[in-house]
């Protein structure tokens, strides 16, 4: 199960339902899920579903998930680090965080500073975020170099950093597992060998 933090319009959401069993897209705004909702129904896709909550004013939720994944949202979340510690409690153990963001931009990146708490993030910092969070296996890697056009007509480059963060999996004596790493450092699932 696939969880969506900031899922409007919908990007995300469609891109991976037709790779995963279900996806939740969450996001604060009524109007976005909206559209995203529109696109669920006229695509038929029954994998989707959408939820309205807002994380940095306490809205709650059920669930846990495989996977969460958010991308240029967290430079508009004034409290990064408890968004972070919420979003550990939604995976379930072993699940993985996946976040795409500014790298630092020196507020180039948007026309006005209103709704952006953040001017990208220094990646070191947002890997203290994710580890004083609970995240283990935290790495990150530049995503993309996005080439943003302003009204003035000039155009800048903006890198953007995708950083991924596992919750510890907690294992109870007898029980079989084995975590195995491939060459990109991502960890599986056998359920061979027992862990005493």
């Amino acid at each position: 199960m696939c969880w969506i933090l900031a899922a409007a319009p919908g990007f995300l959401a469609l891109q991976f339902q037709p790779l995963v069993r279900s996806v939740t897209g969450i996001d604060s705004s009524p109007g976005m899920l909206a559209v995203l909702e529109e696109k669920v129904r006229s695509q038929h896709l029954m994998n989707v579903t959408t939820r309205c909550i807002d994380l940095e004013h306490g809205d709650r939720f059920e669930g846990q998930y495989d996977l969460v994944m958010s991308s240029m949202t967290f430079h508009h979340i004034r409290d990064v680090r408890r968004v972070l510690e919420i979003l550990l409690r939604v995976l379930k153990p072993g699940g993985t965080l996946a976040i795409a963001d500014l790298d630092c931009d020196n507020g180039k990146f948007h026309d006005t500073p209103e709704g952006v708490f953040h001017n990208g993030f220094d990646r070191c910092i947002m890997k203290n975020h994710f580890e004083a969070a609970g995240f283990t296996q935290v790495r990150n890697r530049t995503a993309a170099i996005v080439q943003k056009e302003f009204s003035s007509g000039k155009i800048l480059p903006f890198s953007v950093f995708l950083m991924i963060g596992r919750r510890e999996m907690t294992v109870q004596a007898g029980r079989r597992i084995v975590l195995m790493t491939s060459g990109n450092g991502m960890a599986g699932y056998s359920g061979e060998d027992r862990v005493e």
